[in-house]
């Protein structure tokens, strides 16, 4: 690459007769990824999951529903589309591992702060936190666990057996 730019830099002639451009292909477009059950109507999934086979989120408290994604390559991983309702809340739990949590749509805040669409917040065993609701719409999150998450309080018992 370096090459090329040094040779751009001398001149089109020196370009072309030593280095020719090759203009990579783009892609082609993928049509957008159906939502499963459980999401807004239009609500249009990354492209990244397009490979990935999406369960139905299902209802697992008031205003909270979850969903499987299975990855192609790893199909034990613990990884979930979370939809929360505005002002809904986690209990408070920390983690047997690292948990990792793309917003897509929405927003949360937690002991780290705010993440909304577009952010990806990391959280360990040393991370004590509830994250909630703080966006007028739904939240909806793409969660990947490395290990089991550990909740604080009767109802984080009670939801245990569901996250």
């Amino acid at each position: 690459a370096l090459a090329r730019l040094w040779a751009r830099i001398d001149g089109p002639e020196a370009a072309k007769a030593s280095y020719p451009i090759e203009i990579p292909r783009l892609p082609s477009r993928r049509l957008p990824l159906p939502a499963p059950p459980g999401l807004p109507e239009g609500f249009v999934l990354p492209a990244a999951l397009a490979e990935c086979r999406l369960g139905p989120l299902r209802p697992i408290a008031p205003g909270v529903r979850l969903g499987r994604v299975r990855l192609p390559d790893d199909p034990t991983a613990n990884v979930m589309l979370l939809r929360l309702g505005h002002g809904r809340r986690i209990p408070d739990h920390s983690h047997g591992g690292v948990e990792y949590t793309q917003v897509l749509a929405g927003s949360f805040r937690d002991a780290t702060g705010r993440c909304g669409p577009g952010d990806l917040a990391e959280a360990d065993g040393d991370l004590l936190h509830a994250p909630v609701v703080d966006s007028q719409e739904d939240c909806i999150c793409l969660v990947a666990l490395d290990g089991a998450l550990r909740f604080r309080g009767l109802l984080g018992v009670v939801l245990r057996p569901f996250l």
